[in-house]
């Protein structure tokens, strides 16, 4: 793995914490953003405030920008298994991409993405199921619901990244055609309530465990599908198909 350095420190200077020791780093937080090069990248960074430890330009080149035991600002307001706040105790990767949610990613800097991934892994000792996505955790401050981020879009390949030992994605077996809507908007269920329990459980921020297909659980159904269940994330974001099912039931026992 050939990593590249860039002293952005002057530019970045308000972007990021510098830490006098050592912190301790437990997630891996994989964006995207569009953007035609590295320059631009840059630019964009700048413009709005905010950092990344890495970024991965179209050729799968893999860039450093901000020594990992320094914080970031790549997360935002975020949750992820019990944690508030994810820039403290997290590391951010940014892979480019010209138009991220009709073009996506190449392989090369698929590739590139594992490489990565098994050295910080490897040197933090972060475990694979806290490599996790953007949209995962990110979330509004005044709701406290989900999916205040799309990335990396559902053009992401995170069954490679399963392949490869990084993240969690089971394969699930059921046909398109015997696949089927479970709930509906508003349905009242019991089994919503233990959907509800095993999203949290998993990781994810659910206030209200309730029996109620409401508003909570249409973004929950929306940004599990949108990184486990891409399918049918383009077919209908918003529902909880049986395939998600039984992918969560797999998920939790991984």
């Amino acid at each position: 793995m050939t990593l590249h350095q860039l002293n952005c420190l002057v530019r970045f200077y308000q972007c990021f914490e510098k830490t006098t020791k050592p912190r301790e780093i437990d997630f891996i937080l994989l964006h995207h953003m569009q953007a035609n090069n590295i320059q631009h990248a840059l630019d964009q960074l700048y413009e709005h405030k905010v950092s990344t430890h890495y970024l991965i330009d179209d050729d799968g080149n893999i860039f450093q920008l901000i020594d990992d035991f320094d914080v970031a600002f790549h997360a935002g307001v975020s949750y992820w298994r019990g944690i508030d706040g994810l820039n403290k105790n997290s590391l951010g990767i940014e892979i480019l991409s010209s138009d991220p949610f009709n073009k996506g990613f190449n392989n090369q800097q698929m590739q590139s993405v594992v490489e990565i991934c098994h050295h910080l892994m490897l040197k933090h000792q972060i475990s694979s199921r806290d490599v996790v996505g953007h949209s995962d955790v990110a979330y509004y401050k005044d709701t406290g619901l989900l999916d205040r981020k799309q990335d990396p879009s559902h053009l992401f390949n995170w069954n490679y990244l399963g392949i490869n030992g990084i993240g969690l994605f089971p394969k699930v077996n059921i046909m398109h055609q015997e696949d089927k809507i479970l709930f509906f908007n508003n349905d009242l269920n019991p089994e919503i309530t233990k959907i509800k329990l095993r999203l949290k459980n998993f990781g994810y921020k659910v206030n209200d465990i309730n029996n109620c297909y409401d508003e909570e659980m249409q973004v929950l159904a929306r940004v599990f599908n949108r990184h486990f269940n891409p399918l049918k994330y383009q077919e209908n974001s918003d529902l909880w198909y049986m395939s998600s099912h039984f992918i969560l039931e797999n998920l939790l026992i991984s």
